[in-house]
């Protein structure tokens, strides 16, 4: 048995580590779990006044030109998206030796990512453990990767609203702290703090790789996801531009600020699904605290269809790959086998006494 194949084995010692740990915070689930309640209750409480308050936004919903521009969003989050699979992806391969296609990693991204919307937040964790799992990765691998993973993925949003969105963040809470700065403090050691910890997982898990390409690999990864909240930015600007314009540079980096901010914000709280209701009030919240506030719901709303629309669409996309046989476990994407070869088989996966060609027959004299 390989070591990957032992390493993924259900009896291995990493299994049983992971056992004990999710043991552990066990006794901290029900806290969390009414931490989640009370912040989802208290987001949702918020949108529905602010819906209340200006009920006339909602008309533009059912506007066509409107409609054209939402359905625009929703095709430019499906293919950014693609930027947190590259993500995903290298933070992986950072740390597995193995081989991961592109196709093969749009395929089991895009089906586990919808799987995020459903209660307990991480059964779309679950289902990308799975489909590794059953492709040869190691337990180890797939741990360490998504705990990389997601502290890039955080550091990355928090750098962004830092630099971007800290003016509107500070002005929404200056009536709740007497030093304002110690926002801006709290933050950076919070960037400070996730890279440290994901170098510390990273440093840990990184066995079969060269340090220098892992490095790079997270380089590019990290990277990704800034682009990807660029993007999303971008996408918030296009929606307020319908409510307040003109809209400057300065009003777009303040967006991508606000909006890394509660993408960031509804990923770290416990619970809730893809962070809904929390994004959306952080955003209306962050947005009531500058000149933009007559678009807080309108881009709070219309960023929640978009990616939801986006995602959507990656995991169409993600079945119609799986469907044509370019996902199957059997298959890397160059005819060489996904995962461990059992012992007794040939590259093919036949047994090794078929595959091997007859013996050679002396010729007639």
């Amino acid at each position: 048995m390989t070591k990957e194949a032992a390493e993924a084995s259900p009896t291995a010692p990493g299994y049983r580590r992971f056992d004990r740990w999710l043991a552990r915070l066990g006794a901290y689930r029900r806290v969390a779990n009414v931490v989640g309640i009370v912040l989802i209750v208290g987001a949702l409480a918020l949108i529905a006044y602010e819906l209340q308050t200006r009920a006339a936004q909602l008309s533009k919903f059912t506007d066509p030109s409107f409609l054209l521009l939402l359905a625009t969003a929703i095709l430019v989050c499906g293919v950014s998206t693609l930027l947190l699979v590259a993500g995903w992806r290298l933070a992986l391969l950072a740390i597995s030796p193995r081989r991961m296609p592109v196709r093969e990693a749009i395929s089991i991204y895009g089906r586990s990512n919808v799987l995020k919307y459903l209660p307990t937040k991480v059964l779309h964790l679950a289902g990308r453990y799975a489909l590794l799992l059953a492709r040869g990765f190691s337990h180890r691998a797939i741990i360490t990767s998504t705990a990389v993973e997601h502290g890039l993925l955080a550091s990355a949003a928090l750098l962004l609203a830092i630099i971007f969105g800290l003016p509107a963040l500070i002005q929404n809470v200056s009536g709740f702290v007497e030093d304002p700065t110690a926002v801006v403090v709290l933050m950076t050691t919070g960037v400070v703090a996730m890279l440290a910890v994901t170098g510390l997982i990273f440093v840990a898990g990184v066995r079969e790789r060269s340090t220098s390409a892992a490095i790079g690999m997270l380089t590019a990864a990290g990277l990704s996801y800034l682009v990807y909240f660029l993007i999303l930015g971008a996408i918030a600007a296009s929606l307020a531009v319908t409510d307040v314009e003109p809209l400057t540079l300065d009003d777009y980096l303040t967006m991508t600020g606000i909006v890394s901010a509660a993408f960031v914000i509804g990923l770290l709280t416990p619970l809730v699904p893809a962070g809904l209701g929390v994004r959306e009030a952080v955003i209306v919240l962050a947005m009531n605290a500058t000149h933009l506030s007559a678009s807080a719901i309108t881009v709070s709303l219309g960023l929640r269809v978009a990616t939801l629309g986006g995602d959507l669409l990656l995991g169409v996309v993600g079945l119609l790959l799986a469907r044509g046989g370019a996902a199957a476990p059997s298959s890397s994407g160059d005819g060489s086998p996904a995962g461990p070869v059992p012992s007794g088989l040939d590259d093919r996966g036949a047994p090794a006494h078929e595959s091997s060609p007859p013996p050679a027959q002396p010729s007639p004299h």
